[in-house]
């Protein structure tokens, strides 16, 4: 019976447009207060990181060294052959500004994630930043 009181109060929230007591509503069923204090076993917060930074840093590493250097291979050999239309200083969207933003978004990420995540991923939200604004066209997930 629970579950369908708190789905009828989500669904009058959404359907009032009240987005308070809809927040208020998901927050209360959905989402938990309890937090990790241990990874592995580990409460000390240095090693916590320092657990994370590794696991990371295998999950973007090659493991295939020579499948990249083909890749690489093909890459340089179909650049001369590009004939995409380049993007000018108008478009210019660098990884500074990329990381200059202080307001969180709808999914809580803010600069601070930025600032400690993996290095090509400023590099690739440039790119993609830029190409969004070169062809005027936001994907519906980032509106």
């Amino acid at each position: 019976m629970e579950a369908e009181h708190y789905s009828n109060d989500l669904h009058e929230a959404l359907a009032q447009k009240n987005n308070t007591a809809f927040w208020n509503c998901w927050h209360s069923k959905f989402e938990t207060t309890a937090k990790c204090s241990q990874v592995d076993g580990c409460a000390d917060p240095d090693i916590i990181a320092d657990k994370f930074a590794c696991h990371f840093k295998k999950a973007f590493s090659c493991n295939d060294p020579r499948k990249a250097d083909i890749l690489r291979g093909e890459f340089l050999l179909s650049r001369p052959n590009y004939n995409g239309v380049p993007l000018t200083e108008v478009y210019s969207i660098d990884t500074e500004l990329v990381k200059c933003s202080k307001a969180a978004d709808i999914d809580s990420l803010s600069a601070e994630h930025l600032r400690f995540s993996h290095p090509c991923l400023p590099i690739v939200l440039a790119k993609l930043f830029q190409l969004m604004v070169f062809c005027s066209f936001v994907p519906e997930g980032f509106r």
